[in-house]
């Protein structure tokens, strides 16, 4: 496997931000790449679900715009950027089946392996030399807003190279569900190494964005489902795997200055708010339940208000960060039905009876449907990968490359 690989998907999940910019560009390689591979064109065609689910959006953002006399390219920038990522992965995947020493799913997912292995050392580094994310952020985080975040969240909750807050706690809670899928498709995985793993991704989310937690759950939901003995062999290298820990920890550090560290606050805040107050609460939970706005205008749940972000400040509109709620706002229902017609044509385009994905791609859906409740977020960047090699499979584009 080379680097070659590696570069290419973790550039492409966790640093390529593209959007309606990106497009001159982007369009030239591929229009080079559909030329000189033109009989691949019938994969990315396969794949029209999903883009019919993006045009239909981009439809409703169309009639909004008109109906409201409002004009917020947000609809444009989602379309074009999901679009743009979903195409430019088949090129990427044929030229890593080409140069990069992968010959199925199993070797791209290795890939993503070490793309993560290599993003939880630099999430390591950050957090234990607050000075190299200062120096790095400032190259990567051009504008003032992404700066402020970045500096906001030093010290107290894990951030990584394009990983961080709720997008980041997204792309590790997908990736985990991913690890359980490839872990459950052979038993001889389910051993202290890659247990290990396991519970370190599920670590490093949770202390990104808590809200991972619910890729967590499902994980143990997908285990259980795979059969009684899978499970209990999966809780029993677990329970050793923690116990090790605690017994490692309780030996090497100062326990009382761990518990009262900021990030341990931050990331166990129900906890503490429980055996203080009495309440299982965090701060951004209340925060949540008061983003819980819904239109005054019936005519707003059918076209929307034609705005994503406040048309005069820089904060979101309504001042509410839930998902549905904000599409609802911008483009109505029917706009948030097209939005969750693409998650689930992305998810289930991931699946082919062969891959160790089949089952985990229902549960991708469920995961992001949960996860709209809080958010906006489709993770297009890291799915979009395992879809195009789904279609370029099903139409032997792969296999002619092996």
């Amino acid at each position: 496997m080379s680097l070659f690989a590696v570069a290419i998907v973790f550039l492409y999940i966790f640093t390529i931000r593209l959007s309606i910019s990106s497009v001159p560009i982007v369009i030239i390689p591929l229009l080079v790449w559909f030329t000189l591979n033109p009989r691949l064109l019938a994969s990315i065609c396969s794949g029209w679900k999903a883009y019919l689910s993006l045009l239909l959006f981009l439809l409703t953002w169309i009639v909004s715009t008109i109906v409201n006399q409002e004009l917020d390219s947000s609809g444009v920038s989602f379309f074009i950027s999901r679009l743009l990522y979903l195409v430019l992965a088949f090129p990427l995947i044929d030229l890593m089946f080409r140069f990069g020493n992968i010959r199925d799913e199993n070797g791209l997912f290795s890939v993503v392996n070490k793309v993560f292995v290599i993003q939880i050392f630099v999430i390591a580094l950050f957090f234990f030399y607050p000075s190299s994310l200062e120096f790095i952020s400032q190259y990567l985080y051009t504008d003032p807003l992404s700066q402020s975040v970045q500096e906001a969240t030093i010290g107290f909750r894990l951030i990584g190279i394009g990983v961080a807050n709720f997008g980041g706690g997204i792309l590790f809670g997908l990736y985990l569900l991913s690890l359980t899928a490839y872990i459950t498709a052979d038993v001889k995985r389910i051993n202290l190494m890659f247990v290990s793993w396991w519970l370190l991704v599920a670590l490093s989310g949770f202390l990104i964005a808590r809200s991972s937690i619910v890729a967590v759950a499902l994980s143990f939901l997908y285990f259980s489902v795979k059969g009684s003995e899978i499970f209990s062999k999966f809780i029993l290298r677990l329970f050793v795997i923690i116990l090790t820990a605690a017994l490692v920890i309780a030996f090497a550090v100062d326990i009382h200055e761990l518990i009262n560290s900021d990030i341990i606050k931050w990331g166990f805040e129900f906890l503490f708010a429980y055996f203080e107050e009495g309440e299982a609460t965090t701060a951004s939970t209340d925060h949540l339940l008061t983003m819980y706005i819904l239109p005054n205008d019936y005519l707003t749940y059918f076209w929307g208000d034609g705005r994503f972000f406040d048309p005069i400040g820089a904060e979101y509109y309504m001042n509410t960060d839930v998902g549905y709620i904000r599409l609802i706002f911008y483009v109505g229902i029917f706009g948030m039905i097209a939005f969750i017609q693409y998650i689930w044509s992305i998810t289930v385009g991931m699946r082919h009876k062969a891959s160790f994905l089949y089952a985990a791609s229902f549960y991708f859906f469920v995961f992001l449907l949960i996860l709209n409740f809080k958010g906006f977020v489709d993770a297009t960047q890291y799915l979009g990968m395992f879809f195009a090699y789904s279609y370029m499979n099903r139409s032997g584009d792969i296999l002619c490359r092996k």
